[in-house]
């Protein structure tokens, strides 16, 4: 199969970044899944990007990127679970990428969106039973799968947790940190948003690298600002925010982009009093 001129940034960052070998029966599994996100699209509305260069590389390729914290093909067997993850992402790409290494949780409250991904899991073409077997799609809202007053099924059962475009973290943290392991992660994908962005985007693309290019920006930026609101949060949930965001301007395709991973680390259990009932995360933050 000759791999179409968007999909190019995807396999060139799975084949130079993470080592894969064999990307073609990746790639024909993510077309399936940008033409059925473009037919559905038509009707209901999940995102506003479906030019097939912008959504490989703003969708699929931006999913990937949570492999910088997860690890490759060879790592251990994970839990990972995808919050808020609307039409798929990251966690679908992820999961198509490495069934044999993911086990895969795709959660949100959207009927029509968990409908849509189920639609997508059914049809894939290659490898597709195995995506299935590893995939699992959940809707509702992520407290009623982890309130001490439920059966709590989700509760102290993943590796990592991954969240683009969820809420802010402060107000996540406490919904989020209940689903993690001793020793798990919050992924939380954002940007730096520095009130400068034309200098940013001069250092970034000068770094290119995975690393901070100026300790300066992070700290004037207004994601600085949430992670330091966001710290009493995780304290009291037993959690550690690593102030050092991972940049992805390493990344051809990302080269003068402020789009960065923040990992929080889950140091013990969340104690069983959290998240609290009736929305109080979401209205009155730790």
């Amino acid at each position: 199969m000759t791999v179409k001129p968007h999909w190019l940034p995807v396999q060139k960052y799975l084949q130079t970044h993470h080592k894969f070998t064999a990307t073609q029966n990746i790639i024909q599994n993510y077309q399936h899944y940008l033409t059925l996100l473009q037919q559905h699209n038509k009707f209901y509305n999940l995102t506003t990007i479906t030019d097939d260069t912008e959504a490989a590389v703003k969708h699929f390729l931006d999913a990937l990127t949570v492999l910088k914290v997860i690890g490759s093909v060879d790592g251990p067997k994970l839990k990972v679970i995808d919050v808020g993850t609307g039409p798929g992402f990251p966690g679908l790409p992820l999961s198509i990428a490495m069934p044999e290494r993911l086990e895969m949780t795709l959660l949100d409250a959207s009927i029509k969106r968990t409908a849509f991904l189920r639609t997508v899991l059914e049809s894939l073409p290659e490898d597709g039973q195995l995506v299935r077997t590893s995939t699992n799609v959940l809707t509702g809202r992520v407290e009623q799968f982890v309130q001490s007053s439920s059966n709590h099924p989700l509760r102290y059962q993943f590796d990592h947790v991954v969240c683009r475009g969820f809420s802010s973290m402060r107000t996540s943290i406490e919904a989020l940190s209940p689903l993690l392991k001793k020793g798990g992660s919050l992924i939380f994908m954002k940007r730096l948003s520095h009130p400068n962005p034309t200098e940013t985007k001069k250092l970034l693309s000068e770094s290119a690298s995975s690393t901070l290019p100026s300790q300066k920006i992070f700290n004037e930026s207004k994601l600085a600002q949430e992670m330091s609101l966001a710290l009493p949060s995780a304290i009291k949930l037993n959690a550690d925010i690593l102030f050092k965001p991972i940049m992805m301007n390493d990344i051809d395709a990302f080269r003068d982009d402020d789009r960065c991973l923040v990992v929080v680390k889950q140091l013990e259990l969340a104690p069983k009093k959290y998240p609290r009932l009736n929305s109080l995360p979401w209205y009155q933050p730790l």
